[in-house]
């Protein structure tokens, strides 16, 4: 219907976006990237268990994401699906749309992760915000399960310069699964907005260490 499309990489993965219905991977599990590209320091995990191993997502779950767009730029859509292949590509995790809604309450419950614009956000971000649900039990691997992003409403679409949705998009969604900031790095994780259109080396490096190339073991789901 014009409305969607599919990727299939060269893993095997299928990827899904706009109205497409989700599919499964040729391989049992998403392979993910084979490593970042050079080794990089500048990562922090968002959430560790008491032996140091950080919280992710269980690479062979497919994640459902939502946007309820009101308040969003134009041309949000393409920031969504850019930003939404950039994650799924650094971390081999498998990614489907929902869809688009005008509430939070119309969001279906598959939904696992979802995206809205806020016109304030609260605990002194600015603009930008993400909380995240997360399993952190000495039974299970540490898994986050859900997570919510907010942006602020009038920042301008795009990928290009500071301040813009699509570097803001990539940050939050570097915390939705599992990155901390990186003060002082040159990084998408940096607190301060660098304006990088796409995730650095440090954060390549920790976004490969949260994504399939760890497995699927000992995950409660």
């Amino acid at each position: 219907d014009g409305g969607g499309y599919w990727i299939v990489t060269s893993a095997g993965r299928v990827l899904n976006f706009g109205d497409a219905t989700a599919m499964a991977n040729a391989a049992s599990a998403p392979a993910g990237p084979s490593g970042p590209p050079a080794y990089s320091p500048q990562y922090a995990f968002e959430v560790t268990n008491g032996a140091g191993v950080p919280a992710r997502w269980n690479p062979c779950d497919v994640v459902h994401y939502s946007v309820v767009w009101p308040g969003a730029p134009a041309g949000w859509q393409t920031d969504v699906s850019t930003a939404v292949a950039r994650l799924s590509l650094a971390t081999g995790l498998s990614f489907a749309s929902d869809g688009s809604y005008s509430s939070t309450a119309a969001v279906p419950a598959s939904t696992k992760l979802t995206i809205s614009w806020v016109p304030s956000l609260n605990s002194g971000d600015m603009v930008g915000l993400t909380t995240y649900y997360y399993i952190l039990s000495p039974s299970w691997h540490p898994e986050f399960v859900s997570a919510n992003i907010q942006m602020l409403s009038g920042l301008p679409g795009g990928f290009a310069g500071t301040n813009a949705e699509g570097p803001i998009l990539l940050h939050e969604m570097g915390h939705a699964f599992g990155l901390g900031h990186t003060p002082g790095d040159p990084e998408v994780m940096n607190p301060i907005d660098q304006g990088f259109p796409t995730y650095q080396l440090g954060d390549l490096n920790g976004l490969w260490h949260l994504g399939a190339a760890g497995g699927c073991a000992g995950f409660y789901s």
